[in-house]
Protein backbone atom coordinates (compact mmCIF):
# COMPACT_ATOMS: atom_id res chain seq x y z
CA UNK A 1 0.00 0.00 0.00
CA UNK A 2 1.12 3.68 -0.60
CA UNK A 3 3.03 5.08 1.89
CA UNK A 4 1.18 8.48 1.76
CA UNK A 5 -1.90 6.72 1.73
CA UNK A 6 -0.73 5.00 5.38
CA UNK A 7 0.31 7.79 6.40
CA UNK A 8 -2.96 9.85 5.49
CA UNK A 9 -4.66 7.05 7.39
CA UNK A 10 -2.98 7.37 10.13
CA UNK A 11 -3.26 11.26 10.81
CA UNK A 12 -6.81 10.95 10.82
CA UNK A 13 -7.27 7.44 13.06
CA UNK A 14 -4.81 10.15 15.50
CA UNK A 15 -7.26 12.77 15.07
CA UNK A 16 -10.46 11.16 15.18
CA UNK A 17 -9.67 9.43 17.93
CA UNK A 18 -7.22 10.50 20.35
CA UNK A 19 -7.75 14.31 19.14
CA UNK A 20 -3.69 14.14 18.25
CA UNK A 21 -2.37 17.04 15.83
CA UNK A 22 1.12 16.28 14.59
CA UNK A 23 3.12 17.39 11.23
CA UNK A 24 2.72 15.69 8.40
CA UNK A 25 6.17 15.73 7.69
CA UNK A 26 6.98 14.08 11.27
CA UNK A 27 4.11 11.55 10.17
CA UNK A 28 5.44 11.15 7.00
CA UNK A 29 9.02 9.57 8.43
CA UNK A 30 7.86 7.83 11.46
CA UNK A 31 5.39 5.71 9.12
CA UNK A 32 8.19 5.10 7.18
CA UNK A 33 10.25 3.50 9.89
CA UNK A 34 7.57 1.50 10.93
CA UNK A 35 7.42 -0.19 7.34
CA UNK A 36 11.14 -0.18 7.30
CA UNK A 37 10.79 -2.42 10.75
CA UNK A 38 8.39 -4.86 8.61
CA UNK A 39 10.95 -5.58 6.26
CA UNK A 40 8.77 -5.23 3.60
CA UNK A 41 6.35 -7.50 4.56
CA UNK A 42 3.00 -6.17 4.41
CA UNK A 43 2.30 -4.17 7.93
CA UNK A 44 -1.42 -3.75 8.75
CA UNK A 45 -2.89 -0.17 9.25
CA UNK A 46 -3.45 -0.94 12.99
CA UNK A 47 0.05 -1.72 13.67
CA UNK A 48 1.12 1.88 11.81
CA UNK A 49 -1.45 3.11 13.97
CA UNK A 50 -0.80 2.10 17.33
CA UNK A 51 3.36 2.18 16.81
CA UNK A 52 3.12 6.28 15.54
CA UNK A 53 0.69 6.87 18.59
CA UNK A 54 3.27 5.40 20.89
CA UNK A 55 6.14 7.39 19.25
CA UNK A 56 4.31 10.35 20.08
CA UNK A 57 3.58 9.41 23.59
CA UNK A 58 7.29 9.71 23.77
CA UNK A 59 8.18 12.89 21.76
CA UNK A 60 9.04 16.09 23.28
CA UNK A 61 6.27 18.14 22.21
CA UNK A 62 8.72 21.09 21.48
CA UNK A 63 10.41 19.37 18.91
CA UNK A 64 7.18 19.02 17.10
CA UNK A 65 6.94 22.67 17.26
CA UNK A 66 3.31 22.47 16.25
CA UNK A 67 0.90 24.53 17.83
CA UNK A 68 -2.42 23.94 18.54
CA UNK A 69 -3.57 25.87 21.11
CA UNK A 70 -5.23 29.43 20.73
CA UNK A 71 -2.69 32.13 19.86
CA UNK A 72 -1.26 33.94 23.46
CA UNK A 73 -4.00 32.32 25.29
CA UNK A 74 -1.57 32.42 28.85
CA UNK A 75 -1.53 36.62 27.90
CA UNK A 76 -5.43 36.37 28.42
CA UNK A 77 -7.17 37.86 31.13
CA UNK A 78 -10.64 35.88 31.14
CA UNK A 79 -11.53 33.36 28.78
CA UNK A 80 -12.66 30.17 27.73
CA UNK A 81 -10.93 27.06 26.46
CA UNK A 82 -13.15 24.47 24.56
CA UNK A 83 -12.29 22.01 22.36
CA UNK A 84 -10.27 19.12 22.39
CA UNK A 85 -6.34 19.73 22.79
CA UNK A 86 -3.16 17.11 23.24
CA UNK A 87 -0.85 18.91 25.69
CA UNK A 88 2.70 17.80 27.46
CA UNK A 89 3.42 18.35 30.90
CA UNK A 90 6.49 19.81 31.59
CA UNK A 91 6.46 19.86 35.54
CA UNK A 92 4.21 19.67 37.95
CA UNK A 93 4.07 20.98 41.96
CA UNK A 94 1.38 20.80 44.52
CA UNK A 95 0.97 24.25 45.83
CA UNK A 96 -1.16 23.13 48.94
CA UNK A 97 1.89 21.64 50.55
CA UNK A 98 4.95 23.25 52.17
CA UNK A 99 7.57 23.11 49.68
CA UNK A 100 10.29 22.15 51.95
CA UNK A 101 8.31 19.42 53.25
CA UNK A 102 7.55 18.17 49.99
CA UNK A 103 11.84 18.34 49.57
CA UNK A 104 12.47 16.30 52.67
CA UNK A 105 9.67 13.34 51.94
CA UNK A 106 11.15 13.19 47.75
CA UNK A 107 14.70 13.14 49.62
CA UNK A 108 13.15 10.60 52.69
CA UNK A 109 14.46 12.77 55.32
CA UNK A 110 10.76 14.13 56.02
CA UNK A 111 9.74 14.63 59.98
CA UNK A 112 6.37 15.27 61.53
CA UNK A 113 7.83 18.25 62.85
CA UNK A 114 7.67 20.23 59.51
CA UNK A 115 4.08 19.88 58.95
CA UNK A 116 3.83 21.89 62.51
CA UNK A 117 3.27 26.01 61.79
CA UNK A 118 1.89 28.87 63.35
CA UNK A 119 -0.71 28.59 61.37
CA UNK A 120 -1.69 25.17 62.01
CA UNK A 121 -1.35 25.72 65.63
CA UNK A 122 -3.52 28.24 66.03
CA UNK A 123 -6.62 27.74 62.91
CA UNK A 124 -6.59 24.46 62.28
CA UNK A 125 -8.50 22.41 64.74
CA UNK A 126 -8.71 18.32 64.86
CA UNK A 127 -12.22 17.89 63.33
CA UNK A 128 -11.00 20.07 60.06
CA UNK A 129 -10.22 17.82 57.11
CA UNK A 130 -6.56 18.19 55.59
CA UNK A 131 -6.61 20.58 53.06
CA UNK A 132 -7.03 19.62 49.53
CA UNK A 133 -4.42 18.88 47.13
CA UNK A 134 -4.18 21.39 44.40
CA UNK A 135 -1.34 21.21 41.67
CA UNK A 136 0.00 23.61 39.29
CA UNK A 137 0.79 22.21 36.28
CA UNK A 138 3.07 23.61 33.42
CA UNK A 139 1.66 22.72 30.37
CA UNK A 140 3.05 22.94 26.46
CA UNK A 141 1.16 22.72 23.01
CA UNK A 142 5.30 22.27 21.53
CA UNK A 143 4.62 26.23 21.27
CA UNK A 144 3.19 27.98 23.18
CA UNK A 145 3.48 27.52 27.04
CA UNK A 146 0.67 27.60 29.55
CA UNK A 147 -0.14 27.30 33.50
CA UNK A 148 -3.07 24.93 34.55
CA UNK A 149 -4.43 24.42 38.36
CA UNK A 150 -6.61 21.38 39.75
CA UNK A 151 -9.28 23.57 40.52
CA UNK A 152 -11.12 20.85 41.73
CA UNK A 153 -9.64 17.59 42.90
CA UNK A 154 -8.81 14.98 39.43
CA UNK A 155 -8.37 11.65 40.33
CA UNK A 156 -6.85 11.17 37.38
CA UNK A 157 -3.93 13.62 37.93
CA UNK A 158 -1.09 12.33 40.44
CA UNK A 159 2.08 14.28 41.71
CA UNK A 160 4.07 11.35 40.55
CA UNK A 161 3.24 11.81 37.20
CA UNK A 162 6.29 11.76 34.90
CA UNK A 163 7.87 14.77 32.78
CA UNK A 164 6.50 14.49 29.34
CA UNK A 165 3.37 12.92 30.01
CA UNK A 166 0.78 13.36 27.55
CA UNK A 167 -3.00 15.01 28.38
CA UNK A 168 -6.13 15.32 26.49
CA UNK A 169 -7.97 18.35 27.86
CA UNK A 170 -11.44 18.26 26.39
CA UNK A 171 -14.42 20.23 27.10
CA UNK A 172 -14.63 23.76 28.40
CA UNK A 173 -12.42 25.22 30.95
CA UNK A 174 -12.35 28.38 32.39
CA UNK A 175 -8.94 30.88 32.30
CA UNK A 176 -8.53 33.75 34.59
CA UNK A 177 -4.83 35.08 34.15
CA UNK A 178 -3.42 32.97 31.83
CA UNK A 179 -4.20 30.03 34.00
CA UNK A 180 -6.51 27.18 33.18
CA UNK A 181 -8.82 25.86 35.74
CA UNK A 182 -9.17 22.35 35.77
CA UNK A 183 -12.05 20.23 36.74
CA UNK A 184 -12.42 16.14 36.56
CA UNK A 185 -13.84 16.48 33.93
CA UNK A 186 -12.05 18.49 31.86
CA UNK A 187 -8.61 15.79 31.88
CA UNK A 188 -7.91 12.65 30.31
CA UNK A 189 -4.59 11.53 30.92
CA UNK A 190 -3.00 9.77 27.89
CA UNK A 191 0.45 9.02 29.31
CA UNK A 192 3.90 8.76 27.77
CA UNK A 193 7.11 10.35 29.11
CA UNK A 194 10.68 11.99 28.02
CA UNK A 195 13.25 10.73 29.08
CA UNK A 196 15.46 14.15 28.86
CA UNK A 197 12.45 16.30 30.65
CA UNK A 198 12.62 13.53 33.80
CA UNK A 199 15.76 14.48 34.67
CA UNK A 200 15.59 18.29 33.73
CA UNK A 201 11.97 18.83 35.04
CA UNK A 202 12.32 15.98 38.63
CA UNK A 203 10.36 16.91 41.57
CA UNK A 204 13.57 17.36 43.09
CA UNK A 205 14.74 20.08 40.89
CA UNK A 206 11.32 21.89 40.72
CA UNK A 207 11.11 22.13 44.62
CA UNK A 208 15.17 23.35 45.18
CA UNK A 209 14.08 25.82 42.11
CA UNK A 210 11.11 27.13 44.04
CA UNK A 211 12.97 27.04 47.73
CA UNK A 212 15.66 29.08 45.98
CA UNK A 213 18.18 26.15 46.81
CA UNK A 214 20.98 24.83 44.96
CA UNK A 215 20.02 21.48 42.72
CA UNK A 216 20.43 18.24 43.93
CA UNK A 217 23.68 16.69 42.57
CA UNK A 218 27.19 15.47 42.67
CA UNK A 219 28.35 18.35 41.12
CA UNK A 220 30.00 21.22 42.77
CA UNK A 221 30.31 24.69 41.82
CA UNK A 222 33.86 25.46 41.01
CA UNK A 223 35.80 28.53 42.61
CA UNK A 224 35.97 31.09 40.11
CA UNK A 225 39.88 31.35 39.31
CA UNK A 226 40.15 34.60 37.68
CA UNK A 227 37.83 37.54 37.73
CA UNK A 228 37.02 38.16 33.97
CA UNK A 229 33.38 37.92 34.12
CA UNK A 230 30.88 35.38 34.34
CA UNK A 231 32.06 31.81 34.77
CA UNK A 232 30.54 29.16 32.33
CA UNK A 233 28.44 27.91 34.70
CA UNK A 234 26.86 31.57 35.38
CA UNK A 235 26.21 32.31 31.31
CA UNK A 236 24.33 28.87 31.24
CA UNK A 237 22.04 30.31 33.90
CA UNK A 238 21.93 34.02 32.03
CA UNK A 239 19.92 31.50 29.53
CA UNK A 240 16.99 30.75 31.34
CA UNK A 241 15.34 34.27 30.66
CA UNK A 242 14.01 33.17 27.33
CA UNK A 243 11.88 34.85 25.38
CA UNK A 244 8.34 34.26 26.65
CA UNK A 245 6.37 31.56 24.20
CA UNK A 246 9.17 30.57 22.14
CA UNK A 247 8.98 26.95 22.54
CA UNK A 248 12.02 26.86 24.73
CA UNK A 249 10.45 26.34 28.14
CA UNK A 250 9.42 29.29 29.21
CA UNK A 251 6.23 30.01 31.63
CA UNK A 252 3.37 32.84 31.70
CA UNK A 253 3.76 34.44 35.42
CA UNK A 254 0.45 35.43 37.48
CA UNK A 255 1.96 36.56 40.56
CA UNK A 256 5.13 37.28 42.35
CA UNK A 257 3.86 34.54 45.04
CA UNK A 258 2.73 31.72 42.57
CA UNK A 259 4.65 28.71 41.22
CA UNK A 260 6.66 29.31 38.12
CA UNK A 261 8.28 26.77 36.07
CA UNK A 262 11.27 28.65 35.07
CA UNK A 263 13.38 27.72 32.07
CA UNK A 264 16.03 24.75 33.25
CA UNK A 265 18.60 23.23 30.86
CA UNK A 266 18.21 19.91 29.96
CA UNK A 267 20.90 17.50 30.69
CA UNK A 268 22.28 15.82 28.07
CA UNK A 269 22.09 11.85 27.41
CA UNK A 270 25.30 9.68 28.22
CA UNK A 271 27.25 13.29 28.93
CA UNK A 272 30.82 13.15 27.98
CA UNK A 273 32.81 13.10 31.47
CA UNK A 274 35.37 14.89 30.30
CA UNK A 275 33.70 18.17 31.80
CA UNK A 276 33.31 17.22 34.76
CA UNK A 277 37.27 17.65 35.49
CA UNK A 278 38.85 20.24 37.62
CA UNK A 279 39.60 23.78 35.86
CA UNK A 280 42.88 25.20 35.59
CA UNK A 281 43.70 28.82 35.64
CA UNK A 282 46.09 28.31 32.40
CA UNK A 283 42.89 26.41 31.00
CA UNK A 284 39.92 28.62 31.72
CA UNK A 285 40.06 31.11 28.58
CA UNK A 286 40.08 27.62 26.60
CA UNK A 287 37.24 25.69 29.41
CA UNK A 288 34.18 24.50 27.74
CA UNK A 289 30.80 26.95 27.67
CA UNK A 290 28.22 25.27 28.06
CA UNK A 291 25.06 26.37 26.78
CA UNK A 292 22.06 24.74 26.51
CA UNK A 293 20.48 24.08 23.08
CA UNK A 294 16.84 23.18 24.61
CA UNK A 295 14.15 21.92 21.62
CA UNK A 296 17.80 19.94 19.86
CA UNK A 297 17.45 16.46 21.77
CA UNK A 298 18.63 18.21 24.99
CA UNK A 299 22.05 19.07 23.18
CA UNK A 300 24.41 21.63 24.45
CA UNK A 301 26.43 24.18 23.32
CA UNK A 302 30.46 23.62 24.13
CA UNK A 303 33.48 25.53 23.71
CA UNK A 304 36.42 23.18 23.27
CA UNK A 305 39.92 24.00 24.03
CA UNK A 306 42.26 25.38 22.12
CA UNK A 307 44.55 21.80 20.41
CA UNK A 308 47.91 24.39 20.89
CA UNK A 309 47.25 24.12 24.30
CA UNK A 310 46.85 20.58 24.79
CA UNK A 311 43.43 20.15 24.44
CA UNK A 312 41.61 17.44 22.23
CA UNK A 313 38.94 16.95 19.57
CA UNK A 314 35.87 16.26 22.34
CA UNK A 315 34.04 13.25 20.30
CA UNK A 316 30.28 14.30 20.04
CA UNK A 317 27.74 13.25 22.71
CA UNK A 318 25.37 10.34 21.56
CA UNK A 319 21.73 12.20 22.09
CA UNK A 320 20.13 9.18 23.05
CA UNK A 321 17.78 8.53 20.03
CA UNK A 322 15.89 5.17 21.74
CA UNK A 323 12.30 6.08 23.00
CA UNK A 324 11.87 9.30 21.46
CA UNK A 325 10.26 10.38 17.80
CA UNK A 326 10.64 13.84 16.54
CA UNK A 327 13.98 13.42 18.04
CA UNK A 328 11.91 10.67 16.08
CA UNK A 329 13.42 6.85 16.93
CA UNK A 330 13.64 6.05 13.43
CA UNK A 331 15.92 3.46 14.26
CA UNK A 332 15.24 -0.37 16.21
CA UNK A 333 14.37 -0.06 19.35
CA UNK A 334 17.56 -0.22 21.74
CA UNK A 335 19.05 0.97 18.99
CA UNK A 336 20.88 4.49 18.69
CA UNK A 337 21.75 4.55 14.84
CA UNK A 338 19.27 6.27 12.72
CA UNK A 339 18.78 4.00 9.83
CA UNK A 340 19.92 5.61 6.61
CA UNK A 341 18.68 5.38 3.16
CA UNK A 342 20.97 7.63 1.50
CA UNK A 343 20.34 7.49 -2.11
CA UNK A 344 16.52 9.09 -2.49
CA UNK A 345 17.97 11.91 -0.69
CA UNK A 346 20.33 13.22 -3.52
CA UNK A 347 16.93 15.22 -5.30
CA UNK A 348 18.71 17.81 -6.97
CA UNK A 349 22.45 17.11 -8.37
CA UNK A 350 23.69 20.17 -9.39
CA UNK A 351 24.19 20.11 -13.70
CA UNK A 352 27.48 20.48 -14.90
CA UNK A 353 28.94 20.33 -11.20
CA UNK A 354 29.22 16.83 -10.37
CA UNK A 355 32.11 14.49 -10.42
CA UNK A 356 31.75 11.27 -11.93
CA UNK A 357 29.10 9.20 -10.61
CA UNK A 358 30.02 7.00 -7.50
CA UNK A 359 29.49 3.78 -8.70
CA UNK A 360 31.99 4.80 -11.49
CA UNK A 361 34.83 5.68 -9.35
CA UNK A 362 37.87 3.74 -9.51
CA UNK A 363 39.62 2.27 -6.42
CA UNK A 364 42.40 4.27 -6.67
CA UNK A 365 40.14 7.20 -6.98
CA UNK A 366 40.82 10.03 -4.20
CA UNK A 367 38.07 11.23 -1.22
CA UNK A 368 38.05 14.70 -3.68
CA UNK A 369 36.75 12.37 -6.57
CA UNK A 370 34.37 10.39 -5.06
CA UNK A 371 32.42 13.40 -3.10
CA UNK A 372 30.08 15.09 -5.32
CA UNK A 373 27.73 18.39 -4.52
CA UNK A 374 24.11 18.64 -4.65
CA UNK A 375 21.43 20.67 -3.42
CA UNK A 376 18.21 19.30 -1.75
CA UNK A 377 14.96 20.79 0.04
CA UNK A 378 15.59 19.12 3.48
CA UNK A 379 15.03 19.26 7.33
CA UNK A 380 16.57 18.50 10.38
CA UNK A 381 15.17 15.28 12.26
CA UNK A 382 17.56 15.16 14.98
CA UNK A 383 20.97 16.08 16.74
CA UNK A 384 23.72 13.38 16.64
CA UNK A 385 25.91 15.98 19.20
CA UNK A 386 26.63 19.10 20.68
CA UNK A 387 27.52 22.56 19.26
CA UNK A 388 31.34 22.57 19.53
CA UNK A 389 34.03 24.80 18.61
CA UNK A 390 36.98 23.07 17.23
CA UNK A 391 39.67 24.89 15.82
CA UNK A 392 38.40 27.91 15.66
CA UNK A 393 34.85 26.32 13.61
CA UNK A 394 31.95 26.15 14.76
CA UNK A 395 30.55 22.04 14.48
CA UNK A 396 27.69 19.90 14.97
CA UNK A 397 26.35 17.12 13.41
CA UNK A 398 22.87 16.03 12.46
CA UNK A 399 20.11 13.51 10.45
CA UNK A 400 18.77 15.27 8.12
CA UNK A 401 15.52 14.32 6.09
CA UNK A 402 14.09 14.73 2.58
CA UNK A 403 10.87 12.64 3.24
CA UNK A 404 12.41 9.07 1.33
CA UNK A 405 15.57 8.83 3.70
CA UNK A 406 18.28 9.89 6.09
CA UNK A 407 21.56 11.06 5.63
CA UNK A 408 23.82 11.84 8.46
CA UNK A 409 25.53 14.90 7.85
CA UNK A 410 28.15 18.27 9.73
CA UNK A 411 27.14 21.13 9.32
CA UNK A 412 29.83 23.52 8.59
CA UNK A 413 31.46 26.74 10.22
CA UNK A 414 29.86 28.90 7.42
CA UNK A 415 26.37 27.64 7.81
CA UNK A 416 26.63 28.18 11.73
CA UNK A 417 28.71 31.00 11.95
CA UNK A 418 25.87 32.55 9.68
CA UNK A 419 23.10 31.24 12.31
CA UNK A 420 24.67 32.57 15.98
CA UNK A 421 25.93 35.55 13.28
CA UNK A 422 29.47 35.25 15.52
CA UNK A 423 32.58 33.02 14.59
CA UNK A 424 34.06 31.80 17.55
CA UNK A 425 36.73 34.16 17.76
CA UNK A 426 34.72 36.97 18.07
CA UNK A 427 32.07 35.23 20.64
CA UNK A 428 35.29 34.41 22.75
CA UNK A 429 36.49 38.09 22.65
CA UNK A 430 32.75 38.97 23.28
CA UNK A 431 31.77 36.74 26.27
CA UNK A 432 34.57 38.83 28.36
CA UNK A 433 32.82 42.24 27.70
CA UNK A 434 29.99 42.97 29.84
CA UNK A 435 28.50 44.97 27.43
CA UNK A 436 28.76 43.06 24.29
CA UNK A 437 28.11 39.39 26.38
CA UNK A 438 24.19 39.92 25.85
CA UNK A 439 24.88 39.85 22.38
CA UNK A 440 26.60 36.66 21.89
CA UNK A 441 23.38 35.13 24.22
CA UNK A 442 20.94 36.08 21.88
CA UNK A 443 22.95 34.73 19.06
CA UNK A 444 22.97 31.54 20.44
CA UNK A 445 19.22 31.70 21.19
CA UNK A 446 18.88 32.43 17.57
CA UNK A 447 20.71 29.58 16.83
CA UNK A 448 18.67 27.03 18.66
CA UNK A 449 15.39 28.68 17.37
CA UNK A 450 16.82 28.70 13.70
CA UNK A 451 18.02 24.62 14.30
CA UNK A 452 14.81 23.56 15.77
CA UNK A 453 12.81 24.96 12.28
CA UNK A 454 15.67 24.54 9.66
CA UNK A 455 13.55 23.33 6.97
CA UNK A 456 15.67 24.37 3.76
CA UNK A 457 17.48 24.47 0.39
CA UNK A 458 20.60 22.91 1.46
CA UNK A 459 24.30 22.59 -0.60
CA UNK A 460 26.03 19.10 0.26
CA UNK A 461 29.44 17.43 0.05
CA UNK A 462 28.38 14.43 -0.18
CA UNK A 463 30.43 11.07 -0.34
CA UNK A 464 28.62 7.62 -0.87
CA UNK A 465 31.17 5.20 0.20
CA UNK A 466 31.08 7.09 3.78
CA UNK A 467 27.22 7.38 3.99
CA UNK A 468 27.89 10.81 5.51
CA UNK A 469 27.68 14.64 3.98
CA UNK A 470 28.33 17.83 5.13
CA UNK A 471 25.96 20.82 4.24
CA UNK A 472 28.02 23.87 2.87
CA UNK A 473 25.24 26.37 2.57
CA UNK A 474 21.29 26.36 3.37
CA UNK A 475 18.96 28.66 1.70
CA UNK A 476 15.60 29.31 2.14
CA UNK A 477 13.14 27.81 -0.13
CA UNK A 478 11.20 30.00 -2.40
CA UNK A 479 8.42 29.71 -4.93
CA UNK A 480 11.41 29.08 -7.65
CA UNK A 481 12.74 26.33 -5.59
CA UNK A 482 9.79 24.19 -5.23
CA UNK A 483 9.18 25.05 -9.20
CA UNK A 484 11.99 23.68 -9.96
CA UNK A 485 12.28 20.79 -8.08
CA UNK A 486 8.75 19.90 -9.16
CA UNK A 487 10.36 20.43 -12.78
CA UNK A 488 13.23 18.07 -11.57
CA UNK A 489 10.73 15.35 -10.62
CA UNK A 490 8.56 15.19 -13.51
CA UNK A 491 11.56 15.45 -15.82
CA UNK A 492 12.77 12.61 -14.42
CA UNK A 493 9.63 10.60 -14.60
CA UNK A 494 9.91 11.13 -18.09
Amino acid sequence: MSGQGVAQRAREWLSSTWHVQVPYAWLEACVSWVVQEGAGASVRQAHVNQQVLEQWLLTDLRSLAHPVLPVQLGQALKTELSGCFCLQVDSLLDISRPAYSQLQQWRGADCGNEQVSTVTQVSQRPWEAAPTRVLMLQLTDGVQDLQALEYQPIPALSASLPPGTKLLLQGTAACRLGVLLLRPGNVRVLGGEVEELRAANSQGRVLCEVLGLPEDGPQEAEPRLRDEGLSDEELLASLEAVVADSGYGSRSEVSDGSYRGAERPRSVVNASPATDGPVTAGDLDEDFEDIPLDELDSVIFQEEPDPAQGGGHTPLEEAGLGGQVGQVRFGAPGHGKVQQSVGPVLLWGRTGALGPSPTCVPCGGTAQARSREVQVKAFIVTLLGSLQSSSGAWQVSATISDGSGYLDVRLSDGVLAGLIQFSVAESRAMRKDPERRPAVLAGLERCQRELVDMCCLMTLRYDPTNETGEVLRAQEVTADTCRDLESRVHSRAH
